[in-house]
């Protein structure tokens, strides 16, 4: 009989094709096809996935509950590459709206762990002025600065991409660039309709 392969690593647990976090956000979810549904989940010490619950939109099923967008779950999956959903406990919810955990799946590389978009998502933010590398720093709510000098676009020393002057009020995501209140209401960009699914703008300041 071949070994089991058992690997922990932050709760994590590596069982030949089956894999369980303990400690997981879900980002997004979506309509998979009639029954079926499909989730962004960012794990720790894993990064973002994308895994498939089979009969997830049905009304008597055991794991919608668990999976709503905000969710801290403890999860199970099988697969390689491409995940299925086996179970599902949810256990708490982070304090971050839904549109700005749909934007912030958006941005969020696959299979790509961060220590501080972790901490970030289940604590908060660091306070401004505190630094991102204090672990005393006291917490606040998610903050889109923070978030995106951490993934790699700092506002603070950004300009508008369109006049080169303004101080960025939005961050582009279609474009990855910033652009300032002015060129906005210039329909430089178009409307905004921020809670869209087909919005590309995120207010930053």
């Amino acid at each position: 009989m071949k070994s089991e392969r058992r690997v922990l690593v932050f709760d994590i647990i590596i069982l030949m094709n089956e894999l369980y976090f303990s400690e997981a956000v879900v980002l997004d979810r979506e309509d998979a096809n009639d029954v079926d549904g499909r989730f962004s989940v960012y794990a720790k010490g894993f990064g973002k996935f994308f895994a498939k619950a089979k009969s997830a939109r049905k009304i008597l099923s055991k794991l919608s509950g668990h999976l709503e967008p905000g969710s801290l779950v403890k999860i199970r999956l099988v697969g390689n590459g491409s995940f299925q959903v086996v179970d599902a406990l949810k256990f708490g919810k982070v304090e971050i709206s839904s549109p700005d955990l749909y934007f912030l799946d958006r941005l969020l590389p696959e299979q790509d762990f961060d220590f501080q978009i972790w901490e970030m998502l289940t604590k908060g933010s660091p306070s401004t002025g505190s630094g991102l590398d204090s672990t005393s720093s006291p917490r606040v709510k998610f903050s889109w600065p923070v978030a995106l000098k951490i993934l790699g676009w700092d506002p603070e020393h950004a300009t508008c991409e369109f006049c080169r002057l303004g101080k960025p009020a939005y961050f582009d995501l279609r474009g990855q660039g910033f652009i300032c209140e002015e060129c906005v209401s210039k329909k430089t960009v178009g409307t905004l309709q921020r809670k869209k699914r087909n919005q590309e703008l995120i207010k930053v300041f």
